[in-house]
């Protein structure tokens, strides 16, 4: 009994996972989508500055002051393999969209998600045919400053105080996820994304405009 419900089990999972790559739509053709992301990374720079000096103070005294800080940006897109498969009889003709969604940060925190870049393609499959190709999303960039200051007044003295200083901020804009989309007759009939949410969403109309306008939870 517990053999028969594990392959139950297999059997229901691997159907569910056969429902994601086509959706139910009357008359639509056959198609299967498979994308790979081929690259999410970029070029980046760093700096780094810091230096030993005296600043004046309001006794008429001066105070050795040391500093060191550091910059770096990173610049990074996202590159997508999008294939997509006709295991029909007759000619499919399909429309395939991709969107690439992003997130702005300051100091750390992000604020709502939304697109960054879309593009869409019509094609006419041939019976048993497929069709691949690439695409590259904007090129987005984030960047990191940060510093760290040492202020002694009277250095050498018995009366030297030291305080210290610090500052650390980050901003930019990182890509948060991708979803590539495919439409017979204005219907979704199959859907990948780099996250569950994105797939969940790509096929309701309402789930989907939400997630774009930056409203999805």
């Amino acid at each position: 009994m517990k053999k028969a419900f594990v392959f139950l089990s297999l059997v229901l999972a691997f159907g569910g996972q056969a429902m994601m790559a086509q959706l139910p739509v009357a008359g639509a053709p056959s198609i299967l989508l498979d994308v790979q992301n081929k690259a999410a990374g970029g070029a980046g720079t760093a700096s780094t500055s810091g230096g030993v000096g005296y600043a004046p103070t309001t006794n008429n005294t001066s105070a050795q002051v040391s500093s060191a800080g550091s910059s770096a940006t990173m610049k990074h897109s996202t590159r997508l393999e999008i294939k997509v498969s006709s295991i029909n009889r007759t000619p499919a003709d399909i429309q395939v969209e991709w969107y690439f969604f992003a997130k702005d940060v300051k100091n750390y925190h992000t604020v709502k998600e939304y697109v960054i870049d879309s593009g869409n393609k019509a094609m006419t499959l041939k019976p048993s045919d497929s069709e691949t190709f690439e695409e590259v999303s904007k090129e987005v960039e984030t960047k990191r400053v940060s510093s760290f200051t040492t202020t002694t007044s009277n250095p050498g003295s018995t009366t030297a105080q030291t305080s210290y200083s610090s500052y650390d901020a980050q901003g930019g804009t990182t890509i948060s996820g991708w979803v590539v989309r495919v439409l017979y007759n204005g219907q979704v009939i199959a859907a990948r994304g780099s996250e569950f949410k994105y797939e969940d969403a790509a096929k309701s109309p309402t789930k989907f405009e939400a997630l774009k306008a930056g409203r999805a939870q």
